[in-house]
Order: C-alpha cells, then sequence, then structure tokens
C-alpha cells in the first residue's frame, strides 16, 4: 500500500472531474449564446446596411425628381407665354420677367448653379449667367438629348461655368445636367429649359442620412452602375465596387426593384464589411440617374456588442461556478467517507493488524458485507495457490523422474547399437504414452498459471505463475524430441536429395547453434577438409536437423571454452562419399575412449534416429574420462560436378506477383509467410468477389485460390477470371483444397485452374511451382514438353472405373462446347476468347488422356503471348476446334465399345 501514497484520494479526483464538468458546461453554455448572439448580430447587421442603403436611394430619388419636375412645370409655363406667338421671344419685358423667374428659382434652391433658357436654335437667349447671354450651346450633350423629351443627365465636371460658380465644399465642382423642352399649344418646339444641379446636392443628402438609421458608423456611398463610385468616403472614390455587390443587382432598374445585402471581404482591406445596396428605381416617363446607393459596415463595429458580452459572460461565470462546485464537493466528500473506511480497514487487515469499521453509521452493515466478501476471496486465492504449488511440485518430481528413466533407457539402447534394435518397434508406443501422460498435464498447469497471471493482484503469486510457464517452455523441447522420435520409429520421415553447398550447411548449423554458444561463452568452430567437394547432393534439410542437434547438444552440456566441428571424407566409391561429421570440445592431443552409457540424451537418440533414415550412423564412442567428449555422425551423400551450384533458392529466384484468395486470415498469413522471399510481391483477398476485381486489374503471374469459400467459391471466382478479356483472363490459377484429387481435381480443373495444391500447403511444392513459373517466364517460346501420359490412369485407378467413365462422358460434352465456342470465336475474329477457351482445353485434356490436344493447346497459347499476327491465331484456334471436336468422337466411340 505504500506505493499509493502521496496520490490523490478519491474525493479530489472526483471534485476534479466535477470541476472540469462544470467549467466545460459554463463554456459551452457561452459559446451557444456567443453562437446565437453572432446570428442575430449578422442578421441585424444586414438588415441595417440593406436599410440604409435602400434609404439612401429613396432620398436621391425623391431629390431628384423634385428638381426634374419643378423644371418640367417652369417649362411649361414658358411654353405657354410663347404659344401667343413667335414675338414673344422677342419682347425684352418678357425676357426680364423670364430671367427674374430663373432668378427665383435658383434663391429658392441655392444648388442650382446655373439656369437658362435656349431657343431652338441652341443660342442662349436667357441665363441666371447674364455674360453667357447669346452665346451657343448646341454642341451641349443635353441640348441634342433633350429636344423630344426631358432629360436627366449623370454627373460630370464643370467646364467654363466652374469660375462663376460658388463652391460650397473644396472638392472639384461638378455638376448634373437637367433639361426640358419647351412645347407651344400646337406642340412645336419653341427651346429648352436647362439648369445645372450642383453635386453637392448628393452630398448633403449623404450627411443627413445618419440621423434616420440605428448604425451611426455605417458608411454611405453612391456608385454607377457600372460600380464606378463617385460619393462616399474619399479614400473610396473613382474605385470599384466589389463584383459581389454588383452582382446582386439587376441589369436594368424598375419601379419595383428591391435592396440587397450581403457579408464580404472589402478588395484591398483584408477586412469583413457587411454591404447593402439598392438601385434608383426609374420608369418610362421619369429618367432617373443609373446609380446604385450602398450603405457599408464593418465586422468589428457591427460585433462589437458581442465581443464586450463575452468578457462580460466570462466574468459572470466565475461566481456561477464556485456556487456549483462547493455544494458537489460537499455531496462527494459525504460519500467517499464511507470508502475511506474500508480502505484503513483493508489495509489493517493486509498488514495482519487488528480492524474494525466505525459503528453507529447506516452504511457500515453494507461496507461489512463487502469487507468479508473481500476476506473471502483473499482467502480462497491463498488456498488456489497452496494447490497450485504442491501441484507444480508434483509434477516436476513425476517429469525428472521420467526424464530420468528415459534418458536412461535411450542411453542405453544407443550403447547396445544394433544388438537392441529390435527394442525400437516397442519404443514408439512408449514415447506415445509418454507425451500423452505429459503433455495434458503440462497444458492443464500453464493454463492455471495463465490465469493467475491474468487475473491475481498478488505479486507473489503472480511470480509463482510465471516459474510455473517457464518449467513448462523448458519441457516443450522434450515433448518435442519425443514425437520425432515416434515418427523416426513410425518410417514417417520422408527423404527429399536436393544440390547443395556444404559451407552453406556447415554456416546455417553454426549461426543455429551460436546464440546458445554467447549465452554461455562457449566459442564455435568449424572446419572442412579440403579434400571433400563443396556442391553435394543429399537432404540437405535432415543432414542440418542432425548436426545442429549434436552441436547444441554438447554446447548445453560442456564445460569446455571451444566446441568445434569437422568435417571429412570416412569412405568414397565413386562419386559416392560418406561425410564424418565430428563435434567435439576434447582439447587438442586428447585420446579417445568409450563413452559412459550414462551420458546419452534425448538429442542424440534423435539424431541417430534421423541419420539411420538417411542411410547413416552415429558414433558416439569417442571419449575420454575428463578429457571432453566427441561425437562423429557419418552421412551419405552423392558428389555432383566440379563446378555444380546448388539448385535456385527461393531469394535467387526473380519475384512474381501472387494473389491469395482465401477466407481464413491465418491462411493467408501462413501463404504468405512460405512465400515471402524479398522478391515476391503479394496481394490478398477474402472472398471470390475481391479476387475477380484484383485479377481484373491484371498483372498477376500467380493467382492460389481457396476452393471452398462463403459467397462466391473458388471454382465461381475461376470461371469469372477465365471471362476476362485479355492477359488478365489467362493468369495462371492454382486451386487450394483439402482433398486434391478424385472428382474434386477434376471439378477444379473444368473451372479453368491450372492445378490443385492440397491443404496444408507443403513448402518444396510451392517452391517447385513458383520455380515452374519462374522458368516458363523467363525461357525462349520453345514446343511444350510432353505431358503426363500416365495422367488418364492415375485418375482412372483414383476414381474407380464407373466414377472415370461418368468422368470422360463429361469431358466429351466439355470437348463438344468448347469446340463450337472456339469456331464461333475464329468467324467473331475474337482473339481473346481463342485464347480463353484453348486456356480451358490445355488445363483439362491432358488428364483425360489426351497429350497431344492439350500440348496444341498450349502451343496457341505461347503464340498469342508471343504476339503472333490475328491471321495465325485465328488459324490455330480453327485447328484446335477440329482437333477437340475429334478427341469428343474417339471418347464417345471408346464409350460405346464394350469393355
Amino acid at each position: 500500500m505504500t506505493g499509493t501514497r502521496g496520490l490523490p484520494g478519491l474525493a479530489a479526483w472526483i471534485g476534479l472531474g466535477l470541476g472540469l464538468l462544470v467549467i466545460a458546461i459554463t463554456t459551452l453554455t457561452i459559446a451557444i449564446v456567443e453562437q446565437t448572439m453572432i446570428r442575430r448580430a449578422d442578421r441585424q447587421a444586414l438588415a441595417v446596411v440593406e436599410s440604409k442603403a435602400d434609404t439612401l436611394a429613396r432620398l436621391l430619388e425623391r431629390g431628384m425628381y423634385e428638381r426634374w419636375r419643378e423644371l418640367r412645370l417652369f417649362a411649361r409655363t414658358v411654353g405657354e407665354d410663347l404659344s401667343a406667338g413667335p414675338a414673344v421671344a422677342e419682347d425684352p419685358q418678357w425676357l426680364d420677367r423670364l430671367r427674374g423667374g430663373l432668378d427665383r428659382m435658383q434663391v429658392s434652391y441655392p444648388l442650382y448653379s446655373w439656369l437658362g433658357f435656349v431657343r431652338s436654335d441652341g443660342i442662349l437667349i436667357a441665363s441666371s449667367i447674364r455674360r453667357f447671354e447669346g452665346s451657343s450651346v448646341r454642341d451641349r450633350d443635353w441640348f441634342e438629348k433633350s429636344q423630344d423629351r426631358p432629360f436627366l443627365g449623370d454627373v460630370r465636371d464643370a467646364g467654363v461655368i466652374a469660375a462663376e460658380v460658388k463652391r460650397h465644399s473644396d472638392d472639384p465642382v461638378r455638376f448634373i445636367d437637367i433639361a426640358a423642352p419647351i412645347r407651344r399649344d400646337d406642340g412645336s418646339s419653341a427651346g429648352i429649359i436647362a439648369a445645372h444641379l450642383n453635386w453637392d446636392w448628393a452630398a448633403d443628402i449623404m450627411r443627413l442620412l445618419p440621423d434616420r438609421v440605428d448604425a451611426q458608423s455605417a458608411e454611405a456611398i453612391i456608385a454607377r452602375r457600372d460600380g464606378l463610385i463617385i460619393a462616399g468616403p474619399q479614400a473610396l472614390r473613382n474605385t470599384k465596387l466589389p463584383p459581389a455587390v454588383l452582382a446582386a443587382m439587376p441589369a436594368a432598374g424598375r419601379v419595383d426593384q428591391q435592396p440587397a445585402a450581403t457579408r464580404l471581404e472589402w478588395p484591398g482591406t483584408g477586412r469583413a464589411y457587411y454591404v447593402g445596396a439598392a438601385p434608383l428605381a426609374h420608369s418610362d416617363e421619369y429618367p432617373s440617374p443609373q446609380w446604385i446607393a450602398v450603405a457599408r459596415w464593418s465586422s468589428e463595429a457591427a460585433h462589437a456588442e458581442t465581443g464586450a458580452w463575452r468578457w462580460r459572460a466570462f466574468l459572470l461565470a466565475v461566481p456561477i461556478f464556485l456556487a456549483l462546485l462547493l455544494p458537489l464537493m460537499l455531496v462527494v466528500r459525504w460519500l467517499v467517507r464511507g470508502l475511506g473506511e474500508l480502505t484503513r480497514a483493508a489495509r489493517a487487515a493486509a498488514e495482519g493488524q487488528p480492524w474494525a469499521l466505525a459503528a453507529g453509521r447506516p452504511r457500515a452493515r453494507e461496507l461489512a458485507s463487502l469487507l468479508g466478501a473481500v476476506d473471502r476471496l483473499v482467502s480462497q486465492q491463498a488456498s488456489q495457490l497452496d494447490r497450485l504449488t504442491a501441484a507444480n511440485r508434483d509434477l516436476e518430481q513425476r517429469v525428472t523422474e521420467r526424464t530420468r528413466q528415459l534418458r536412461g533407457a535411450l542411453a542405453a539402447q544407443v550403447e547396445a547399437g544394433p544388438a537392441t534394435a529390435g527394442a525400437t518397434a516397442g519404443r514408439g508406443p512408449f514415447l506415445t504414452a509418454v507425451g500423452q501422460e505429459i503433455r495434458p498435464a503440462m497444458e492443464a498447469i500453464a493454463g492455471i498459471a495463465q490465469a493467475i497471471l491474468r487475473d491475481s493482484p498478488d505479486p507473489e503469486a503472480r511470480a509463482q505463475a510465471r516459474r510455473l510457464l517457464d518449467t513448462a517452455d523448458a519441457l516443450q523441447p522434450v515433448l518435442d524430441d519425443t514425437a520425432d522420435l515416434s515418427r523416426i520409429d513410425a518410417g514417417q520421415v520422408p527423404v527429399t536429395p536436393r544440390p547443395f553447398r556444404l559451407s552453406d550447411l556447415v554456416e546455417r548449423c553454426i549461426g543455429t547453434a551460436r546464440p546458445l554458444a554467447d549465452a554461455k561463452g562457449v566459442t564455435l568452430a568449424a572446419t572442412i577438409d579440403p579434400a571433400v567437394p563443396d556442391a553435394l547432393s543429399a537432404d540437405r534439410q535432415r543432414m542440418q536437423q542432425i548436426v545442429t542437434s549434436l552441436l547444441t547438444g554438447l554446447v548445453r552440456q560442456t564445460a569446455a571454452a571451444r566446441v568445434r566441428l569437422t568435417v571429412s571424407i570416412e569412405a568414397a566409391a565413386g562419386t559416392r562419399l560418406d561425410l564424418r561429421f565430428e563435434v567435439s570440445d576434447m582439447a587438442d592431443g586428447a585420446q579417445p575412449g568409450r563413452a559412459p552409457a550414462g551420458e546419452g540424451n534425448l538429442g542424440l537418440v534423435l539424431a541417430q534416429g534421423l541419420a539411420g533414415a538417411l542411410g547413416g550412423r552415429l558414433d558416439a564412442r569417442m571419449a575420454q574420462a575428463g578429457g571432453g567428449t566427441a561425437i562423429a555422425c557419418i552421412l551419405p551423400v552423392s558428389a555432383g560436378p566440379a563446378d555444380a551450384r546448388p539448385a535456385e533458392t527461393a531469394a535467387e529466384r526473380p519475384g512474381l506477383r501472387i494473389l491469395l484468395v482465401d477466407d481464413v486470415a491465418i491462411n493467408r498469413a501462413t501463404l504468405a509467410a512460405l512465400l515471402d522471399t524479398g522478391q515476391n510481391v503479394l496481394d490478398e483477398a477474402g472472398d471470390g468477389e475481391d479476387a475477380v476485381r484484383l485479377a481484373a486489374e491484371g498483372g498477376y503471374d500467380l493467382i492460389l485460390m481457396d476452393r471452398f469459400m462463403p459467397g462466391m467459391d473458388g471454382l465461381e471466382a475461376t470461371r469469372r477470371i477465365r471471362a476476362l478479356p485479355g492477359p488478365a483472363g489467362r493468369t495462371p490459377i492454382h486451386g487450394l483444397t483439402g482433398a486434391a484429387a478424385g472428382s474434386d481435381l477434376a471439378t477444379c480443373l473444368a473451372a479453368g485452374m491450372d492445378g490443385v495444391m492440397a491443404k496444408p500447403v507443403r513448402p518444396d511444392a510451392l517452391q517447385a511451382l513458383l520455380a515452374s513459373l519462374t522458368a516458363a517466364a523467363a525461357a525462349v517460346p520453345t514446343p511444350d514438353p510432353a505431358p503426363d501420359l500416365q495422367a488418364a490412369d492415375r485418375l482412372r485407378r483414383s476414381l474407380g472405373e464407373a466414377a472415370f467413365t461418368g468422368l470422360q462422358r463429361q469431358f466429351s460434352t466439355f470437348a463438344h462446347e468448347t469446340a463450337a465456342a472456339l469456331a464461333a470465336a475464329v468467324v467473331a475474329d475474337d482473339t481473346d476468347e481463342i485464347v480463353r477457351v484453348a486456356h480451358m482445353i490445355a488445363g483439362t485434356s491432358g488428364s483425360f488422356g489426351h497429350p497431344s490436344l492439350s500440348q496444341e493447346a498450349h502451343a496457341l497459347q505461347r503464340a498469342a503471348r508471343a504476339g503472333q499476327p490475328a491471321a495465325d491465331i485465328r488459324e490455330g484456334g480453327r485447328r484446335l476446334a477440329r482437333s477437340t471436336a475429334e478427341a469428343a468422337r474417339r471418347v464417345e466411340a471408346a464409350l460405346a465399345t464394350p469393355a
């Protein structure tokens, strides 16, 4: 319990958790409210700028309309006077009255910079600025455009009149031209009343605008329809409105146009603004200016209130947090008080001290019940630990006694040699019985130990459980050796001679024993007699197992500082050599003697059995008391040519791209381990659908296909892959099945598989398959080797005559169908289909006793892979169709002939 001192108590942890929860809830609430306020501020800001833009547009429309209407009424009055006759225009008194009317209009609205009356010939005869009278205005734009209808122009800079105009600001003088035609009663033109309205008129309206809306910091802007800003903040004049504002405006103004508002980043500022825009409405009767009224409000100003509220909310959250946390802490303290009592009582009980729960509290009874249950649990674990210790002690004694008996008996047999050869007939059942007796008990003990390691909190119990598992691991090699001896006695040791290099074998044996030798501080050395050829042929795997067993056995038992492996020739007869592999820890110059019978071991007996299976023998009589031990094994090998090279290893073979298809993940992992040479590229599929999809992508050199899978099985997946166009449909496919013979073999071949391998897959068979594929890919196209002519006989013997006859009938149907498919593909000029059908024939016909047909189909496939012309492929398909049909007829004739 000392390890827990200094750590925070449960109340502190719960209080911390509750405090964090309150903080999280408060922060989340503030964030939700803040987001709500932001959305509300967004809506309000958009409404403000939209309202301000609309108000500005309406004020501009109203002010301009009043000036335009005032000028039209004055023109109508002048027209009535001129209807009396042309002489009126020449009457000095009438002209004085006209000049007086122009002056009164200018006095009533001082922003009229100029007013005047122009005759139809363009001569100004009455003007508010007298010195301009008599001048011609025919070249003015407003004169030409106001002949037929009233004219309202855009903003322009003042010309020669600028010097005569009273300035209202420091800005350049700009005008808006307004002109109205004068009509007599008969409708004829009598002249034009024109005015220059000072642009300060718009500035006055914009100055009055803030008093009409809520946002005092929002800026007012006037722009033309093309986006050019003509009034507003000085920094924005003669710049363009953002495209988003123009996009919100209709192409042409109407009386019913509505304002629009949006939020955007104003170009060149890097700041966000709420922008409202409203076009000035006009109609056919009133030619309103083509302007856009715009209101702009910065996002910072619009959300200033939200930012201030955020800080006020955090300041308010502190007292709320404290007000919630303090009552919660009181509740937590009351809840954990009982657990504290239980902890103190449990600590006292663990230290062997008397303990008792406080009486008089309502929760004492529940705590007492809980503590009683804990006490019973501890007692049960102690009892189980005692039983486990006793069982472990008994098991160790039994294993020690059995091992002593077994080693003595086996060592005596090694000592007796051939004289006791007949006794091995009864050794297999004995070894099997030993394994069956010890292994279940060992597995049971190991299972109990693992359960204690997983569930027990007691460090001492866990330590004893680990010692039990270590003991079980130490016994595992003994049981494995007894199983190997059982197989040797039963004659179940296959021997497969292969070319190899002796230097490689010795290097691997030394490498296997080196970790054990390094752990004991033993030096390993190896010497090969120069007379021994390096290129040999024998079962390298079994030889390596024998020599490694002798090496590791001697390293375990030796007390010497060095163990040496020596290889020499014991006897020679032609290419047959008897090699002597001697393992010794004897000092140099020591004389050999007879090995004591008591020093035999299980590894030595195993080596003797494997040597006998290879046709060799074990010589364990090379020892002298006090001088070390020497054990020799004589094994027969065949010497290869002087320049012989070992068979190509998996690592030396060119890499292949292989697709592994199996619905069981561990099966795919096993195959991947066997195929992972560092050269091959491996892909995996867990079902038939994935296999077909990956195969369709192409690029595979081999597909290993499980026969039985849920959903789409291996047969259906193979059929669909064979139906793929191009090289993907011709990829070699080998099936994996637990019954790679009989009708299952025939079914796999008929589905389009190139071969079938039985589960569990043998590594040598798998490597042989890869070697054949690599050789086929590297070879220059040559005629196929003759197929196995005994395939049909093997299939007949495997199935029986009746089943084989049924399969022959199926082959006849298959041959007729494939011949027809070939003929149709030739007519359709479909070379991919020709090659696909040829692949089916090649993989099936040889198994049913038609080697020439299989060879012809293989030759057609090779021609297609070599890129032969399409005409040659079609001709080959035509010949193969005839040969296939002929094979079907021969089968039918054989079936019709009585046996």
